[in-house]
């Protein structure tokens, strides 16, 4: 009797905060969500909706990948629709948000304090409205989707597997979609061309020459790939996520999308590496698969290497091997050089969406220093000097303002010592609750290199990454805290 009663208390045990659940007991959550929702400790009970304000949230889930078309505001050389939803739902379920709010107030008073900072800069600087509003929307709409993921999973006890697999189908359209620009736009299979209907669809039309999914540009599958579904799989070991993120990748090199997912790939696959294999067994075995792994990076470096687009940066040099590279490392020296020649907004930025001022600012300096370097300025760095006051959405790129870089977008807009606050408040939040382990700081690592080449404040990435650090369920693989 007493060993039966034993049996079932264990049964009825809910995990606790620092239990890490094994890849079979992912499994079984996704197949009934019976143990947790694999991310918050939720309670057993758990619904896919629990009331109709949720059809907000899966509509927000189902259109993480469209980030490129006309359908969502500009919001700096991206253009979302699940950012807006995430706010709609926030406001919705306004009654919970005074909780969230306490529980991530760093993140809202930091907020304040870049909205402070910026109204110095505007009666010093001036003030762009339109830029100004995709600043504010960005951080507004990021915060939406940090109190998003807290309402839902922790505070109304959404079924984390439910929304999971909204994700996953999400993301097989979003493929399915590039795998159709492969074989039509770009004439593989001597199909009708769809140009005409997609023409509608894409400000950007980058599928003309190669496949962009649902992506703003093609550059950006992996902020989605490693930013949003890599970390995913880390907390909950779905097997139809690696399957997704192995495909989407391969697919991606394979129908040459460009170089960066190459890197990319390259890059998450070592991290991925660290995360999930665990050190601290057989040594043999463990030396065993470290000398695989190498010889694999080894092998895969040599690949990337031989591309003709890496064999021309590594021959002639990052500015003069590469047009878009050449580019890119403009629009991220310009506005620190715009800094470098005034201190006071080096420190404290020029203020929220005034971007273009900041770019014509340092453009002769920019200018100068590339042609030192071997670079050229070439056509879309021509732009940069005649960009207008209000950017269109439905303009090419070049005639908008960017980085492409967060933490140059940020310099520019709220100055080095607000950045640093803002990385210091991310290690204090991992340290305050006690997170600080292999899996954390490979995540940190990676969010760091996607963001160096991604500059959207709202994208979701690092607000996961918040929002997992806070609810002390941080899954992975046995070993890994």
């Amino acid at each position: 009797m007493a060993q039966r009663a034993a049996r079932h208390a264990a049964s009825h045990r809910r995990p606790a905060g620092n239990d890490i659940p094994s890849a079979s007991a992912a499994d079984a959550a996704s197949a009934d969500d019976l143990s947790s929702d694999g991310l918050s400790g939720a309670p057993a009970r758990t619904a896919a909706l629990v009331d109709w304000t949720d059809i907000v949230l899966y509509l927000a889930l189902f259109t993480l990948p469209a980030d490129g078309t006309r359908l969502g505001p500009l919001m700096t050389y991206w253009t979302p629709i699940s950012p807006w939803l995430f706010l709609l739902y926030a406001l919705l379920n306004c009654r919970r948000c005074p909780a969230t709010f306490r529980r991530f107030m760093p993140f809202f008073v930091f907020a304040a304090i870049l909205l402070a900072v910026s109204v110095v800069n505007w009666l010093t600087v001036g003030f762009n409205p339109s830029g100004t509003f995709m600043t504010l929307s960005g951080i507004i709409t990021a915060l939406a989707c940090l109190m998003t993921l807290d309402i839902a999973f922790h505070g109304k006890h959404v079924s984390w597997q439910t929304a999971l697999t909204v994700v996953i189908i999400a993301y097989w359209i979003a493929f399915a979609v590039g795998v159709g620009q492969y074989l039509t736009d770009m004439n593989h299979w001597k199909l009708p061309k769809l140009w005409n209907y997609e023409g509608l669809l894409f400000p950007r039309q980058y599928f003309v020459v190669r496949p962009q999914f649902l992506f703003a540009e093609p550059s950006y599958i992996g902020m989605h790939l490693f930013g949003v579904l890599l970390p995913l799989y880390w907390l909950t070991r779905r097997r139809s996520l690696a399957v997704l993120i192995c495909t989407f990748a391969a697919g991606s090199i394979l129908m040459k999308t460009g170089s960066r997912i190459m890197l990319d790939t390259l890059v998450a696959a070592v991290l991925c590496f660290i995360v999930m294999f665990d050190f601290r067994k057989n040594r043999a075995k463990t030396i065993a698969v470290c000398g695989t792994g190498l010889v694999a990076v080894v092998a895969g470096c040599t690949w990337v290497a031989t591309r003709p687009r890496f064999r021309s940066v590594l021959s002639q040099g990052l500015l003069n091997g590469d047009f878009s590279t050449n580019s890119r490392m403009f629009h991220i020296i310009d506005p620190l050089l715009a800094g470098l020649n005034n201190i006071p907004h080096l420190l404290f930025g020029f203020g929220a969406g005034n971007l273009t001022t900041v770019l014509r600012e340092g453009y002769a300096p920019a200018t100068a220093w590339t042609q030192a370097h071997g670079g050229s300025v070439n056509s879309e760095i021509e732009s940069i000097g005649k960009l207008p006051d209000t950017p269109d959405p439905w303009l090419p790129p070049t005639t908008q303002a960017f980085t492409m870089s967060f933490f140059a977008t940020f310099i520019a807009e709220f100055g080095v010592l607000l950045l640093a606050a803002f990385l210091l408040l991310a290690l204090a939040w991992i340290a305050r609750h006690h997170m600080w382990n292999k899996q954390t700081v490979c995540w940190l690592i990676l969010l760091a290199y996607l963001y160096a080449q991604f500059e959207a404040y709202a994208f979701y990435a690092f607000w996961l990454f918040i929002y997992i650090i806070a609810t002390q369920r941080y899954g992975g693989h046995p070993g890994s805290r």
